[in-house]
């Protein structure tokens, strides 16, 4: 369970200062949107927050750390109850998110 992708590994420090701020931005602003599964009904059941989908915690993949503002203010959000983490991989309703949002 300690084992970790490089990927985590390099948000370990977190996102880049700049990274969720506005007024960092250069370009045209970003629109966030983020997914999570958890294997309860509720992202704030205690299971969901000791195992999340079985690989991430909902608080952890929803960018908003405990105690602290989150990281993407104003992104879209998507709980999927009873998802585990691989089951996101081809869930109707991320495919059905993903299409709303890229048709905006």
């Amino acid at each position: 369970m300690r084992r970790r992708s490089r990927g985590i590994l390099d948000l370990r420090h977190g996102l880049a200062p700049d990274a969720g701020d506005p007024r960092q931005r250069r370009a045209r602003p970003i629109r966030y949107h983020l997914v999570a599964g958890s294997l309860t009904v509720s992202p704030r059941h205690p299971v969901a927050l000791a195992i999340g989908d079985l690989l991430v915690q909902p608080r952890s993949a929803l960018a908003a750390p405990r105690g602290a503002a989150a990281y993407f203010p104003g992104a879209d959000v998507v709980h999927l109850p009873r998802a585990g983490h691989f089951d996101l991989l081809n869930h109707e309703a991320v495919h059905q998110h993903l299409c709303e949002w890229l048709a905006r």
